[in-house]
């Protein structure tokens, strides 16, 4: 089940944290998905590494870099964040999830339940989950 694969103890920003807070998160903690919440802790939407890439080259390519840093300061997560989000629920079967994040091209899934964000499962937990699996199966255990 998702519930035993997910990532409980997230990071989250809050809509009207800046896209260069988002940035610096990301780096320090070497994740590529943030799900991102309002003040009621409710899920507003996810950003990801390859949102802010992809703001970064298409918007402000043409920008001096110092302009860049400077609306990067500016700009808040909730007004680039895809909000209309696939999520899933923490009962919810690991094949499943899989399947859903496959088909729809996503890297990850964050995990709902009574309204409330309580999880994320991203493509890197399935990887791991695949890896220890075959070490356990080749061992013999």
């Amino acid at each position: 089940m998702v519930r035993d694969l997910m990532t409980k103890d997230l990071f989250t920003l809050y809509d009207d944290d800046t896209l260069n807070f988002a940035d610096e998160v990301m780096n320090w903690k070497r994740i590529r998905h943030i799900p991102i919440i309002n003040h009621n802790y409710e899920l507003q939407g996810v950003l990801t590494h390859r949102d802010l890439l992809a703001l970064s080259i298409s918007q402000l390519a043409a920008l001096p870099v110092n302009d860049q840093k400077s609306l990067h300061r500016r700009i808040r997560v909730g007004d680039v964040i895809r909000k209309s989000v696939t999520t899933t629920s923490p009962g919810t079967r690991l094949k499943e999830a899989a399947k859903i994040m496959f088909e729809k091209k996503i890297g990850c899934l964050p995990v709902v339940e009574h309204g409330r964000l309580v999880g994320i499962i991203t493509e890197a937990d399935f990887v791991k989950f695949f890896i220890e699996w075959r070490v356990e199966k080749d061992s013999g255990a």
